[in-house]
């Protein structure tokens, strides 16, 4: 590889590695509600609620959706179940986030607060993520600069 080519390809790189915090996505995050009803709020790691997204909610053992709505302007969603079990919300925001959340019920219809669902993607984990996909393009720019030799 030519000094050239090195040159370029570290430059890339340091490209890449500084603009980290533009390329940071965020994940999704939700709190359990509870009292009278049950419900979510829904939320990007960043805080900002997940405003009108759509709610697909499905009672236990069930496969068909027990009932469609959006979210409010706070990310919020409220259902009253009508049996007890593992209720599974998902909540589906524009641009290709969303979460699903696994959500028991007891007999006196309330919500637990326990979260079985992970989502998102820790800053740490992005930052692993943006320097092997800088990688990736180092070693295939170094692949393809090489010089070939002769058959």
């Amino acid at each position: 590889m030519t000094g050239e080519a090195r040159a370029v390809a570290a430059l890339f790189g340091l490209m890449l590695c500084a603009s980290t915090p533009l390329l940071y996505c965020h994940g999704t995050i939700y709190e359990v509600l509870t009292g009278g009803v049950v419900g979510i709020r829904a939320s990007f790691d960043t805080g900002e609620p997940m405003a009108s997204a759509r709610v697909l909610i499905f009672a236990p053992g069930e496969t068909e959706k027990y009932y469609e709505t959006k979210t409010d302007r706070n990310g919020i969603v409220c259902f009253s179940p009508d049996r007890k079990g593992m209720w599974v919300i998902q909540v589906l925001a524009e641009g290709g986030h969303g979460l699903r959340v696994n959500l028991p019920v007891d007999s006196s219809m309330s919500a637990q607060q326990r979260a079985e669902s992970a989502s998102g993607s820790s800053y740490l984990q992005k930052i692993i993520m943006a320097i092997v996909v800088a990688w990736g393009f180092i070693a295939t720019g170094l692949f393809f600069s090489r010089k070939r030799g002769k058959q």
